[in-house]
């Protein structure tokens, strides 16, 4: 259904939350890193320019290092387009629930995390340079693309808002795109 239907949107986000299963199932996931991976396949091969997103938690109770680094490669193979990432924080109703990582350790473990996914997201954003999107116009120059990312429309005199274009994606500039309209 999702290679045939175009309707449905490129962009999936998909939460992760570990690239360890022991971690995934203390946080009572119900799926396992091997099964989370096979359902990113089968999108990418239905369409290979979906864009997948995620969320990640670092210093969950009982994480390792082991454990953290499991969750790097997942991040680093996967080339998510972005990617919510968190320190672990307690829950009020289960005060028993803490980690035993350090506050610096658990900072550390964060920026090594964010830095893997800027790089995935730049490498994205890259990648459509050159690339046909469409867009859906929220101003008369800026709107999102199909696979979710915000564009600048670089001849905008040519769109109304709520308008659907095609553009040529010139240039990526940090969390935008920047198209130009094919009429």
């Amino acid at each position: 259904v999702f290679a045939e239907k175009k309707k449905i949107a490129r962009n999936i986000h998909l939460p992760d939350q570990s690239g360890s299963d022991r971690i995934l199932s203390a946080l009572k996931r119900g799926y396992t890193v091997k099964r989370y991976l096979e359902i990113i396949s089968r999108l990418r091969k239905a369409d290979a320019s979906v864009c997948v997103s995620t969320d990640f938690i670092v210093g969950f109770p009982g994480e390792k290092k082991k454990d953290f680094l499991e969750t790097l490669k997942i991040a680093r193979e996967t080339e998510f387009s972005f990617a919510f990432c968190f320190k672990y924080s307690p829950r009020t109703d289960r005060p028993e629930d803490v980690s035993e990582i350090s506050a610096s350790e658990m900072s550390d473990r964060l920026a090594l995390l964010l830095e893997v996914i800027r790089k995935n997201s730049k490498k994205v954003f890259t990648e459509r340079v050159g690339q046909k999107e469409e867009v859906l116009t929220e101003k008369e120059s800026f709107g999102k693309t199909s696979s979710g990312f915000n564009c600048a429309i670089i001849d905008s005199g040519k769109v109304k808002p709520g308008e659907k274009v095609e553009v040529e994606i010139k240039k990526a500039a940090g969390n935008t795109l920047y198209g130009k309209v094919l009429k």
